[in-house]
């Protein structure tokens, strides 16, 4: 009987963790689970800038069509926003005479922010002057 009992003692003791393998999983895990965080917040920061990048991309292409499709160009302010739906994003419109004169070089800045810095989306085109 008592050799029973020296295999199940023997098993328990083989089982469990020393002290020395505690103290390097803890250690280990000081590590990583910081890293793992810090990338965490990297991607999380990386995913809301290109987000908020393309909407200014598509406000911006999209009111730049618009004022180039209605010739509101030539009458459009120089800075704006674009409506209350949009608060956290405007745009500032540029025009400047081409070489030749006769057209147009029209530009377009979107305005987004992210973490409390300010980026921008430009967008131009050549527009024939009227």
């Amino acid at each position: 009987m008592r050799t029973g009992l020296k295999h199940i003692n023997r098993s328990r003791k083989q089982a469990a963790f020393t002290l020395a393998e505690a103290l390097a999983a803890m250690m280990f895990m000081a590590v990583v689970i910081p890293v793992a965080i810090q990338a965490l917040t990297t991607a999380n920061r990386v995913a809301v800038f290109a987000e908020r990048k393309l909407v200014a991309a598509r406000l911006g292409e999209n009111l730049l069509n618009e004022l180039l499709v209605t010739g509101e160009w030539q009458y459009a302010g120089s800075n704006g926003d674009y409506g209350p739906a949009w608060s956290g994003y405007h745009y500032e419109f540029r025009t400047e005479t081409w070489t030749d004169g006769t057209l147009q070089w029209v530009t377009l800045f979107s305005f987004f922010t992210v973490q409390g810095r300010e980026y921008s989306v430009e967008l131009s085109s050549l527009v024939e002057s009227s």
